[in-house]
């Protein structure tokens, strides 16, 4: 029944009149009624935050927002009702610089003490192509990417160089139906002692992670809270609601919990979530030089485990967790600037086949060969 629901809620969504407005760092102004992508006074907003603005003139409906090259010092935030509470928006955020010629990347950088990049509060709101950068806070949490809304949809992002005291690349939290896949995560270091760091959390989210490559969490901090790659949170009745977790590659996440966090938050045993609508496999976790692969805290009753292999890892979890993942190395470009897959990496054409989307994170379609690659990269020959 929950998995009819949302295909009828997606479709509700499609089947509403679309809106499509323009947002231009470079040539806009708020004043604008952002209809077109140049021009006096129906040209592009300026601020990408003004599309949340009560007095920009939208009415109830599916709202694409095509987004032009540049860096944009400011929160976004997709509010329960959007411009100014009184009408029904679905918003779709899209990098677009193409349409303004451009080829740069939309980047929103933090620029200051900021909580989120980007926070959605706002059922049914998708981002694409987007950067989320530069982001810290010295007390509380910091997250480039925040939801907690149902139905959320991530694609082809990249979020990197978060720090502070709790810093989350990605963070979803009470929901289902969303769609996190091809993003880039990398570089989410906390700066003082205790707190978490993660870099993609789902604290009872369900839904679709799937080819995200995350890199670089955690390196050598100060000890902490959880600490890792990839943490999936149980807190209530999991039901028959969706969650796959698939072909992504985590590595190089130094914190104490590993590539892999699953763990419960209440006292019930949470190995009954991998029997109904469930999907973990087919990902690649590479230590390279961490003692700990996964951590494991199956009722939050006791001390979570951490594993040190894949074998070990294998052993402890339930039998359909992780059964033809892979524990070697990506090989990467450079795995400090280039997360792309080199001619002779084992993630080419070692992916679960997914079926339902079409390009990686730089718009390569996929899969090029016979299978999907993991993580967030196609492998493409003449890149």
């Amino acid at each position: 029944m929950n998995k009819i629901l949302i295909c009828l809620l997606f479709l509700a969504v499609n089947a509403v009149a679309q809106t499509v407005r323009y947002v231009s760092y470079n040539i806009g102004y708020d004043t604008n009624t952002g209809v077109n992508v140049t021009g006096i006074d129906t040209g592009p907003w300026a601020t990408i935050d003004y599309t949340q603005d009560g007095g920009n003139g939208l009415a109830s409906g599916n709202v694409i927002i095509y987004i032009d090259e540049g860096t944009y010092a400011e929160l976004v935030t997709v509010d329960t009702y959007g411009g100014g509470g009184s009408v029904n928006y679905y918003f779709q955020y899209i990098g677009a610089p193409e349409l303004w010629g451009n080829t740069g990347a939309v980047i929103i950088d933090g620029g200051g003490s900021r909580d989120k990049g980007f926070s959605i509060t706002k059922a049914s709101c998708s981002v694409t192509n987007l950067e989320i950068k530069a982001q810290y806070h010295v007390s509380s949490t910091c997250m480039g990417i925040y939801s907690g809304a149902f139905f959320t949809k991530i694609e082809r992002c990249t979020v990197h160089s978060l720090t502070g005291k709790y810093p989350v690349g990605m963070f979803l939290a009470n929901s289902c139906g969303n769609i996190v896949r091809n993003n880039l995560i990398y570089n989410i270091l906390p700066s003082v002692t205790g707190g978490y760091v993660i870099g993609i959390w789902a604290s009872n989210a369900y839904g679709y992670f799937e080819n995200n490559t995350i890199y670089n969490v955690d390196q050598n901090s100060p000890t902490g809270q959880s600490r890792g790659g990839m943490k999936i949170q149980y807190q209530s009745d999991f039901g028959s609601q969706v969650m796959y977790v698939r072909n992504n590659i985590v590595t190089n996440c130094d914190g104490d919990d590993g590539q892999i966090i699953i763990a419960s938050n209440t006292g019930t045993e949470i190995d009954a979530w991998f029997t109904d609508g469930f999907g973990f496999d087919n990902n690649n976790y590479f230590l390279d030089g961490q003692s700990s692969l996964g951590s494991y805290n199956k009722d939050n009753l006791n001390t979570a485990i951490n594993y040190a292999t894949l074998a070990l890892w294998q052993a402890a979890v339930p039998a359909v967790v992780d059964r033809n993942s892979t524990d070697i190395d990506p090989k990467f470009v450079d795995k400090n600037l280039n997360w792309k897959l080199l001619g002779n990496s084992p993630a080419i054409d070692t992916g679960t086949d997914i079926g339902v989307y079409a390009e990686d994170i730089d718009g390569i379609p996929r899969p090029k060969d016979n299978r999907w690659d993991k993580g967030a990269y196609e492998h493409d020959q003449v890149q």
